[in-house]
């Protein structure tokens, strides 16, 4: 039964937490980090430093041939429900699930975790 639950509930792809982030990125993570949120959220609310791309989760593929074909790659909106389904976009569209990973709780957790903001 155990297995049968985490079929259904688990996913292919890392969820970090925003606390989890903010340690891996001080220590030297360097992911490809694309922001799904709106411009306009993006622009008012400021990013994740080193985000390469804003583009909201409904266009993830219209960037897809701007994402490098190896290396981690980290994905977050404002509470991780856009990412999640952006994530789930990219592998159908044939990335690995293992390089993707979503910041559980999104910018809105990593805001409230300390983490630091990119206004450019």
């Amino acid at each position: 039964m155990l297995g049968l639950f985490k079929k259904w509930f688990s996913t292919p792809y890392r969820n970090l937490s925003a606390n989890q982030v903010i340690a891996n990125l001080n220590n030297g993570w360097k992911p490809f980090i694309i922001d799904v949120r709106s411009h306009g959220e993006a622009n008012g609310s400021g990013k994740v430093p080193g985000c390469k791309i804003v583009q909201p989760h409904f266009n993830i593929l219209k960037i897809r041939r701007k994402i490098p074909k190896e290396g981690e790659i980290l994905l977050y909106c404002a509470g991780g429900i856009r990412s999640s389904k952006a994530i789930h976009t990219l592998i159908d569209s044939g990335i690995e699930a293992e390089r993707l990973v979503n910041m559980r709780g999104g910018f809105r957790a990593y805001l409230s975790s300390g983490g630091k903001v990119s206004r450019r």
